[in-house]
């Protein structure tokens, strides 16, 4: 099983250049990818995307990429014609709205293409490629960090699933009590109204009808279902966050329908211990891919 947090840093280094990736995940319920890029590895956007959505499947990925020659972060160069243009732009704009405020020499600096990375002393094809073995060894170092989680995550995971169990054990002990309990209290109400002219057949339809209402039989079967296949998955090193959050919600209602039906306090309170095991289950949950 995989988690859905973890962190991974990687340097990389061929000849004169490295390439330092560093990858943040956190939970998310959808794959959402926040990519930094200098200009030199623009090209290779789509092709590190791609890489890393077939990596990872859910969660909120924050990864960037820092390229260096020679062990030093090359300056940015100043695009002087841009600078000016937008420079004149802002006269324009101060000469039509006088009370407009000055701006800073650094705010100018943080405009679209002021400043620009050095890329003429890059090969950026060779600098492509080392980004993509880069980006390969920090996605699987990072996986493995998520790999890790997710086999913790699984041993609490499995704790919640024994507490669910030992619930549903307390609705299995009382099913065939609570039966006798709905005949017992219709046979009454039959007797104390009608008494010895009781309607034989009628009884035995509104016995039925109630056992119909009040068995707990089917929920607990389907109950059974469930936890089976929260345990096979939980065995998984594949993304199952989805399907176990489906089949929480499926427990929840199997359990809120059995709890209706009890009739003796140790099946509600077992019901109560259930819904309160689920409720750690599905937060435990959310942090699996």
């Amino acid at each position: 099983m995989i988690g859905m947090t973890g962190f991974a840093s990687v340097r990389v280094s061929e000849g004169a250049l490295t390439v330092d990736v560093k990858i943040k995940a956190y939970n998310n319920r959808y794959f959402d990818l926040k990519l930094m890029l200098p200009s030199e590895l623009e090209e290779k956007e789509w092709e590190i995307r791609r890489l890393l959505s077939q990596k990872i499947s859910r969660g909120r990925v924050e990864a960037a990429f820092l390229l260096t020659k020679e062990g030093e972060v090359l300056p940015p160069v100043l695009n002087e014609e841009r600078l000016s243009a937008y420079a004149e732009m802002i006269s324009c704009l101060r000469n039509r709205f006088p009370n407009l405020a000055d701006s800073r020499p650094e705010s100018l600096l943080r405009l679209p293409g002021v400043l620009e990375e050095r890329s003429d002393s890059f090969d950026v094809e060779e600098a492509g490629r080392l980004a993509i073995r880069a980006a390969e060894s920090a996605v699987e170092k990072l996986n493995t960090e998520r790999r890790r989680e997710g086999a913790a995550a699984a041993v609490s995971l499995a704790a919640r699933l024994d507490e669910i169990e030992s619930g549903l054990n307390v609705f299995r002990r009382f099913q065939s009590q609570n039966e006798e309990k709905v005949k017992e209290s219709i046979g009454s109400r039959f007797r104390e109204v009608l008494g010895n002219e009781a309607d034989c057949d009628r009884f035995y339809q509104e016995t039925a009808a109630a056992l119909v209402r009040f068995s707990v039989n089917e929920e607990i079967e389907r109950l059974t279902v469930h936890l089976s296949e929260c345990r096979r998955l939980l065995t998984l090193d594949e993304p199952v966050g989805k399907r176990l959050d489906f089949l929480a919600q499926e427990i929840n209602r199997e359990a809120n329908t059995a709890a209706s039906k009890a009739l003796f306090v140790e099946m509600t309170q077992a019901a109560v211990a259930v819904k309160d095991a689920l409720e750690n289950f599905r937060e435990q949950a959310r942090n699996i891919e």
